[in-house]
């Protein structure tokens, strides 16, 4: 049996997340707990709330680099005799591209708070 085109779309926006929220922003509200979001936001910010806020973020960023491996591997696993346009491959490569890029900008956030708590913390000048 063959599937359909509308079960190949639903199946292509449940991995890519189309319906989901994607983006350093969408990231940095929704991860972090809002006191937390709140107080690194602020002039109220320890290190303490920078370092948290750092590990969460990093702790996101492995979580959504496991993603991006898992969309290049069912991708690798399609044969053109299953997909001959390449739709569903290119999909899925789509998809674990941008899983990557958002790991990037965790990471980035997670460079930036960490920075700031060790600076907060006196162990590293400012820049």
């Amino acid at each position: 049996m063959r599937p359909t085109m509308p079960l190949v779309l639903a199946t292509l926006i449940a991995l890519t997340g189309i319906l989901g929220t994607t983006g350093c922003s969408a990231f940095a509200q929704r991860e972090l707990p809002t006191n937390l979001a709140d107080r690194i936001t602020g002039e109220a910010g320890t290190a303490d709330d920078h370092m948290t806020a750092a590990l969460l973020y990093l702790q996101q960023a492995k979580k959504v680099q496991t993603q991006a491996e898992q969309y290049q591997a069912v991708a690798s696993t399609i044969k053109p005799i299953e997909d001959p346009k390449g739709i569903r491959r290119g999909g899925l490569i789509t998809a674990a591209q941008e899983r990557r890029n958002d790991a990037v900008q965790l990471q980035q956030l997670y460079a930036t708070h960490y920075e700031k708590a060790q600076t907060m913390l006196g162990k590293q000048q400012p820049q």
